[in-house]
């Protein structure tokens, strides 16, 4: 993996543009580690700059859409080779955007790991603040692998900066991994406070370490820990259901942990709002999508938006409602959200036959549909249930963070649903991406994915 310095001149610009982080002028070299973990305000800059790495990159936006079209949600409308092996479900090796997912969620456990020597060995910084950032490190760090495991399965497990020894790691195990992930979270959630250590959202607390955890839970069908993790989310009187056209502001009560966004935009609204209202979408939104919304449902009417281009109505993702040229900074990249945990926590008290009744899987399923000008949703068994847990997931959290890609595999549900619709393009080996050839040629102890 490769070395990847925490302060440049980039982050202080970033910095100047971010008054919730600490403002400090940083100089044009690149700072080590010890210096940078002895200083407070350094500190603070190395991690600004993480985040902000994380939310210009190519990683934040691209891997949402690779996500999408390898799913069922996007029609890509270009001629885009690359976006289009995803959607067809036949990746080359030495496919560019692959490479880029790949590295750039290294290059972030590389900071992470970075992170966490330096703060481990500081002596100057305060134990609140020495506690925070520690935090911080290991939830990005969790973040990072959660991608990586679900996207590719066995991964190699980098916990040092040292290059010799990452350049020759195997894969390990897919449950390994997820060891690595709850410890940690784990550590993370002991760490991190319940207050924000910034005026808005834009790094993680407690709540959010709680928030990933009833997610990781959830892929790994532990039931009660899930709800258990929810539960402390949704006890939590900041957090609030939102309505469709607010959730994406950046002062959304809804929002558990949000990336501040560098430009007047986000890069997934620059990704999917067309530049202007008469140019054809790069990437539309599925008839298949489309058609799994009711014509009354607000979050159809509100997150979709559409051009007339030679006469035919060409739907877009409208989430993020900020294209190129905004010029107004009202939208951070949401990451975590609410309504996610309710989702959790109805699916898990599905899996342990809590289905209907008050504080019910059902009860929580209805949290989230009512407030879309729906219709209560009636069922009588588990089954049902989680139908409509698995409806209700693809109609929320479409083009959000891969969540239908990742929601098909994990319930063993992508050769039915992918198979059917893409016919002879899927094969179930499809469900992990391949190794970018680039990390084969460079590590000889990787092994390709089957099917590849």
């Amino acid at each position: 993996m490769k070395s990847i310095y925490f302060v440049t001149p980039l982050f202080a610009l970033y910095l100047s543009a971010c008054s919730n982080f600490v403002q400090v002028v940083i100089p044009p070299n690149q700072l080590d580690a010890a210096a940078v973990f002895n200083d407070e305000a350094a500190a603070n800059a190395a991690f600004a700059g993480i985040y902000g790495n994380m939310v210009t990159g190519a990683l934040s936006a691209n891997v949402q859409i690779a996500t999408a079209l390898a799913a069922d949600e996007l029609d890509n409308m270009q001629n885009d080779e690359a976006n289009n092996q995803f959607w067809y479900n036949s990746i080359l090796v030495d496919n560019g955007n692959l490479q880029t997912f790949w590295r750039a969620l290294y290059d972030y456990i590389y900071d992470a790991n970075m992170a966490i020597a330096g703060l481990e060995a500081s002596t100057g910084l305060s134990q609140n603040v020495k506690e925070q950032l520690l935090g911080e490190a290991k939830f990005i760090r969790a973040f990072c692998y959660f991608y990586l495991v679900n996207l590719w399965g066995d991964v190699p497990l980098v916990l040092t900066t040292d290059y010799q020894v990452n350049q020759s790691l195997s894969r390990a195990s897919l449950t390994t991994i997820y060891e690595q992930i709850f410890l940690d979270l784990n550590e993370a959630k002991s760490l991190l406070k319940p207050d924000y250590p910034t005026t808005e959202r834009v790094r993680p607390n407690t709540f959010a370490a709680s928030a990933f955890l009833a997610r990781v839970y959830l892929y790994r069908e532990q039931w009660g820990e899930a709800e258990q993790e929810a539960n402390s989310v949704i006890n939590n009187t900041s957090y609030q259901i939102g309505q469709p056209n607010d959730i994406f502001l950046k002062g959304s009560q809804e929002t558990i942990w949000q990336l501040m966004s560098f430009y007047d935009y986000t890069n997934i609204g620059q990704q999917f709002v067309p530049w202007s209202t008469t140019a054809r979408p790069s990437k539309t939104v599925s008839d298949f999508l489309l058609d799994a919304f009711s014509q009354t449902d607000q979050r159809k009417i509100t997150w979709f938006n559409y051009n007339v281009v030679n006469g035919e109505n060409l739907y877009y993702t409208y989430k993020y409602k900020l294209g190129l040229l905004s010029t107004t900074k009202n939208e951070y990249l949401i990451v975590f959200r609410l309504a996610e945990q309710y989702l959790i926590r109805a699916e898990a008290r599905a899996h342990l036959n809590n289905i209907t009744g008050i504080g019910s899987g059902l009860e929580d399923l209805n949290t989230v549909h009512l407030r879309s000008n729906a219709e209560p949703i009636s069922i009588s068994s588990q089954a049902e249930l989680l139908a409509a847990i698995e409806k209700e997931r693809q109609l929320e959290l479409f083009s959000e963070w891969g969540h239908r890609w990742l929601d098909l595999k994990r319930t063993q549900r992508a050769d039915a649903v992918l198979g059917a619709l893409k016919g002879e393009t899927w094969q179930s080996t499809d469900v992990f991406w391949p190794i970018p050839f680039a990390e084969l040629e460079a590590n000889p102890f990787l092994e390709q994915n089957d099917g590849y």
